[in-house]
């Protein structure tokens, strides 16, 4: 190893990992990174290529030959950093703009075969990492903080006037075995001349990126009076307080053990009592893997729930599991969080949940045990030893309530309980709420109702004793209101849905559930909300079974569903009136239901009662309610549609597709499967959108339905235009476009000459693509529909793009985007942003159209939209290659090529197949690159050509060498 002295510079991006960037953002950031470093460097005469450079994901690490003077470091390279940061900034979006932390020091390192190693090099590190020094940049409004170790401050710093000696404030360092001084500056926003020059003053917490975002604190309420399980609880708390995890290991604990043993009870206590240690946060997930007549949460929902819970907003939580458990993973990284993941059905449920950070903590209840999991500390439930029993009984029933004479009937009571935490509690809270009851009384009944339950066994027999003595002591209404309840088939009911199933007002089911909670038969998540523990699911499903005739079970359940379907059609007309009419006529429930008459309340509403609207029609469709199901999910297609629910979607348009079917319901069935043909067009799946479709067509051409003959045509002409089958898509919108006006729906005419624009512009007819898109557009205006409006702007962008006139296409789809923005629609969002990438890069602003491509492939790649992440990857190739990065640019058309080959996207195949044929072009001269630049031109030619597009001009002129094609565009 060869030891030498080197100036060392760390530099380390502020808030690189923040969950909301996306890794599209974290592209752009490192390359501005660079970028600025590299022009910094060389204006500073500090060449870059003869620095050695380490990239560290987030930052680097570059050593100075000794050859220069260390005072350029402090003097001429701040100061070139800070303005090109400036630079870079003034052309992104906030996602990708950059506030930047450099540490600087000197001294001897060492070179091996696997980089360098010293300890100069530590301590800088240690120094960039220094909370003072993170704090200074966070309070400070400009984008450099610069950082010197106290040997370079006294050998470099103090003796350059230029460097301002006096602008710097000394920072304690306190980093693992590390515990120095060193010296801090801001070269873009110095600190006031009147600051007190020996130490940095205390400063603020950085806030969060998103400002309206607050860590979760999702615990639900701790047991009053916790007793018993120390040695669990002291287990439990010494894993948390030990900090000698491995990097990227969470610190785990699974909690197995029966049934109402204190799983959760146990976790929740501990929680609390840790809490005030994982300052980013406490999530809590009931899993429902035990939970009567409630499917467990699938991996898939959990990890969308969990990333709503950390901030991250619904359309940018992506649709692949995969993709959504990386999100959380690196939402959770560098924080220190802990999450209770509550009843798990096993292993493979809970795995995706679990972070990589082992600053985190997790506790896991389960019936089963997880042995599975070879990180987590197992920690098994017994029933509570009898002096823990009986501590419980007396603290939940109140000391005075059991005197000294009934210590004995106070034991008995906790054994024909089992000894079961949950039988327990529900004993005492018999003695508290009955004055009159004695201790050897309560005794009596609970052997009295064992007795009776001859079929289950010891345990079960313990349990269901305390439930039927509850049950049978509370009031006809609240007995009533409890077996209800159990015909939910949610997880869990606010005071609306609980009023529809008992009859009652909304004020009265208030008052029944609260008293339910009193004596333990029903628990609250969340304020207003109120849900079973599984055994008392168990117990209330039991009892309405047996008690009430199928008939009224059936009549509550109506009503049930009367309210989700009739509150939901209210948040519709709230939400997007314009297509009121198209809508199942709904008529009131009988119940008033939830206020959603502000847009804000309607989408609340929907977005809180999702999982249960597709509980809800799953159980109408499989339990003779048919028509609840279609109506529903005809309801509420553009709810799902708009906010890129694609699973719900899938899964509740695929249970009222079955009942329709079953019922005879042919034309509810087909269009059923037109919105299923939209789910997996989105999804890029084209060959089984048009597949369904086409069924769907059929249907409603033998029932004679136009309006399902229009809707259908027009849905089948975007997958055909997406699939580049253009004369096929114009017949099917001018077919559509017919019907619509023979039955005068004016929304559908505007759909159809807006799609019929789209492949008009798409074969070069401009005039013809115009005219119908201002038509489009003028329509959509009068109907108020703004999403429609937003579209028809974009595709007149498009067109005007493609006639060579920039200005106005980049003002139409400024405009889209911002009322895509305002309505909350981030697909179409993402649309407008790459369709604006292509006239900025043609007005000279190649960085800026970077940023929007880049943007709209987030939000594309979040959505599981594949067509839209072709387009925006071939148009972030594009512009990286004019901006000279044709690496970057070969691997974004590469990928774009693989997701057209998938989707089948013939357009966005033959733009990638043209885009890395110039970027093999214009390489340095080979025989091998001029061939891949052949081969790919050919394939886009062939596919140019047999779409009949104008592109093919641009792509034969690059084979005869002419010019250069701008994949981009066309010529004006």
């Amino acid at each position: 190893m060869s030891t030498v002295h080197r100036s060392i510079v760390c530099a380390d991006i502020e808030g690189f990992g923040d969950p909301l960037r996306s890794d599209a953002d974290r592209v752009v950031v490192r390359g501005g990174l660079y970028e600025a470093l590299s022009k910094a460097f060389d204006g500073s005469a500090v060449p870059w290529d003869d620095c050695y450079r380490e990239d560290r994901g987030d930052g680097a690490l570059v050593l100075v030959s000794s050859e220069i003077p260390r005072k350029v470091l402090v003097t001429d390279l701040p100061i070139l950093l800070a303005k090109e940061l400036a630079a870079y900034n003034q052309e992104c979006e906030w996602q990708a703009r950059i506030r930047l932390r450099i540490a600087m020091n000197a001294g001897h390192i060492q070179y091996d075969e696997h980089g360098v190693v010293g300890s100069a090099i530590n301590l800088t590190f240690r120094i960039l990492n220094a909370e003072p020094f993170k704090q200074a940049l966070a309070c400070s409004s400009g984008l450099l903080a610069l950082a010197v170790s106290n040997s370079f401050y006294a050998e470099v710093v103090r003796h350059e006037r230029r460097s301002s000696p006096f602008s710097y404030r000394r920072a304690r360092v306190l980093e693992k075995e590390t515990k120095t001084d060193a010296w801090v500056c801001l070269p873009d926003r110095p600190f006031p001349d009147d600051a007190d020059p020996a130490t940095l003053p205390p400063l603020p917490t950085p806030r969060p990126v998103n400002d309206n975002w607050s860590p979760p604190r999702q615990l639900p309420a701790d047991t009053a009076h916790f007793t018993g399980r120390d040695d669990e609880l002291s287990r439990l708390l010494h894993l948390a307080a030990d900090g000698r995890r491995p990097a990227g290991v969470a610190a785990i604990s699974a909690i197995d053990g029966m049934a109402g043993i204190g799983k959760t009870a146990l976790a929740v206590h501990a929680a609390h009592l840790l809490a005030d240690r994982f300052d980013d946060g406490c999530l809590f997930l009931d899993l429902h893997g035990h939970t009567d007549s409630v499917d467990p949460v699938s991996p898939e929902d959990a990890l969308e729930r969990l990333l709503r819970a950390l901030g991250v907003p619904g359309e940018r939580i992506p649709h692949d599991v995969h993709e959504r458990a990386a999100l959380y993973r690196s939402r959770l990284a560098g924080t220190r969080t802990l999450i209770v993941l509550d009843n798990a059905s096993g292993a493979e449920q809970v795995r995706p949940l679990l972070p990589g950070e082992a600053e985190c903590l997790v506790l896991v209840t389960s019936r089963r045990r997880l042995i599975s999991l070879d990180e987590a500390l197992p920690i098994s439930l017994d029933v509570l030893a009898p002096a823990d029993g009986l501590a419980v009984l007396v603290a939940g029933a109140s000391p005075r309530r059991i005197g000294a004479d009934e210590i004995d009937a106070a034991r008995r009571v906790v054994d024909l309980c089992g000894r079961l935490p949950l039988a327990v509690r529900i004993a005492a809270a018999h003695l508290r709420s009955r004055p009159a009851w004695t201790v050897t009384y309560l005794a009596g009944r609970l052997a009295e109702h064992r007795g009776a339950l001859t079929v289950l066994n010891d345990r079960e027999r313990d349990v269901a004793a305390a439930f039927a003595l509850s049950y049978r002591a509370l009031t006809p209404d609240q007995r009533r209101m409890f077996r209800r309840l159990g015909l939910h088939p949610g997880a869990d009911a606010d005071v609306h849905a609980a009023a529809s199933l008992a009859g009652t007002t909304a004020e009265q089911a208030r008052r029944l559930c609260e008293d339910l909670l009193d004596v333990h038969l029903l628990h609250q998540p969340a304020l207003g909300r109120y849900r079973y523990h599984d055994l008392t699911r168990a117990f209330a499903a039991e009892t309405v079974a047996a008690e009430e005739s199928p008939d009224r079970c059936r009549a509550a359940l109506t009503r049930l569903f009367d309210h989700y379907l009739g509150t939901a059609a209210a948040a519709m007309d709230v939400l997007y009136p314009a297509e009121k009419d198209r809508r199942p006529r709904v008529p009131a429930a009988e119940t008033p239901g939830a206020p959603v008459d502000e847009p804000a309340a309607a989408l609340a509403w929907l977005d809180a009662e999702r999982p249960n609207l597709v509980a809800v029609c799953a159980h109408a469709a499989a339990h003779g309610l048919p028509e609840h199901a279609t109506r529903l999910a005809a309801t509420l297609f553009r709810y799902l549609d708009i906010g890129g629910h694609l699973t719900d979607a899938e899964n509740l348009y695929g249970h009222a597709r079955r009942a329709a079917a079953a019922s005879g319901d042919r034309g509810g069935e087909a269009h059923l499967l037109t919105s299923l043909g939209g789910v997996h067009w989105y999804q890029g799946r084209y060959e089984r959108a048009d597949q369904i479709v086409q069924e769907a067509l059929a249907i409603f051409e033998a029932t004679g339905d136009r309006y399902g003959q229009a809707r259908a045509l027009s849905s089948l002409g975007i997958v055909h235009w997406r699939q580049g089958r253009y004369r096929r898509a114009a017949d099917g919108n001018r077919r559509a476009l017919a019907l619509y006006r023979e039955i005068g729906d004016l929304p559908g005419q505007a759909r159809a000459l807006g799609n019929l624009g789209l492949v008009r512009w798409r074969q070069g007819a401009y005039a013809e693509a115009v005219s119908a898109l201002w038509e489009a557009l003028a329509r959509n205006r009068g109907l108020g529909d703004r999403r429609g409006e937003a579209r028809m702007l974009g595709n007149l962008g498009n067109v005007h793009h493609h006639e060579g006139r920039y200005t106005q296409a980049a003002d139409h789809h400024l405009r889209a985007l911002a009322l895509y923005r305002e309505i909350g629609d981030r697909i179409g969002e993402a649309d407008a942003l790459t369709n604006l990438g292509l006239p900025v890069r043609r007005q000279g602003r190649p960085r800026r159209a970077a940023d929007h491509h880049l943007r709209a492939l987030a939000l594309f790649h979040e959505h599981g939209d594949r067509n839209g992440q072709a387009r925006a990857l071939n148009g972030l190739g594009e512009t990286l290659h004019d901006l000279g990065h044709d690496g970057r640019a070969r691997v974004q058309h590469e990928l774009a090529l693989a997701i057209a080959l998938e989707t089948g996207d013939r357009y966005e195949l033959a733009r990638a197949h043209t885009g890395l044929a110039v970027i093999h072009l214009g390489a340095p001269a080979s025989g091998h690159d001029r061939d891949h630049a052949r081969h790919h031109a050919r394939q886009a030619l062939a596919i140019y050509t047999d779409l009949d597009v104008p592109e093919a001009r641009d792509v034969q002129a690059l084979l005869k060498g002419d010019h250069p094609t701008d994949t981009a565009t066309e010529p004006p």
